[in-house]
């Protein structure tokens, strides 16, 4: 067998155990009692996604694939990238019965409109290498809150989910570099999305930052 056949679905599996990964932290009952602070208590951070997040990504992940596909024209390299649509579409479906609906935040109001952005550009042009990568700014958006919040330490993720994630977007640039065509915009989104996703779960590795302890009152 083709090894670009084998790191396609390799890529597939790997998106669809870090969205079944990211499923479990979400659903999963939180503990009963306060967890010891340390260097592990990152892997038992609980994420806490809004239905009202993450529907618009279900449009965006939709057509990031489809503009990608289109402009490769390659399946094998385009498959994986489908995945996030049905994960994106898991994700807001669960959040939705658990009734956690919020609100959009701004970064992915702004997401959404340059995915509108995207598809103008798309269907005015015909080329779908403009759509996809003008689409790319949508990631980068959605990526500097979260990234700018573990630097400062004031928000706390799971680095499960993003390692594995980061995983699937290399495997499939692998599929990639194996059937190079001489397009650099074909490695683009999947740069991005590897870049991303890999310094979210590095940054989120990190023990959290000691609490100061409390001053006591000098004696008379």
């Amino acid at each position: 067998m083709e090894l670009a056949v084998i790191l396609s679905g390799a890529a597939i599996v790997a998106h669809l155990l870090a969205y079944a990964l990211y499923l479990w932290l979400v659903c999963r009952r939180p503990p009963e009692r306060a967890e010891a602070a340390g260097r592990w208590s990152v892997f038992n951070v609980r994420p806490d996604p809004k239905a009202a997040s993450w529907l618009p990504w279900i449009y965006i992940a939709a057509l990031n694939s489809t503009s990608f596909h289109s402009m490769t024209n390659d399946w094998l390299k385009a498959m994986p990238m489908f995945t996030p649509v049905l994960g994106c579409l898991a994700v807001t479906v669960a959040t939705a019965w658990l009734k956690r609906w919020g609100t959009m935040p701004l970064t992915d109001l702004t997401s959404f409109a340059v995915a509108i952005a995207a598809t103008t550009v798309w269907a005015v042009s015909r080329e779908a290498q403009y759509a996809n990568l003008s689409l790319q700014l949508a990631a980068i958006i959605s990526f500097a809150p979260i990234i700018l919040g573990l630097l400062r330490r004031t928000d706390r993720e799971n680095p499960l989910p993003w390692l594995v994630f980061s995983a699937a977007y290399l495997l499939n640039g692998s599929v990639v570099v194996l059937r190079w065509s001489g397009h650099w915009q074909d490695a683009v989104a999947l740069s991005v999305d590897f870049s991303g996703h890999l310094l979210i779960g590095l940054l989120a590795l990190r023990a959290p930052r000691a609490a100061k302890p409390a001053l006591r009152p000098l004696s008379a």
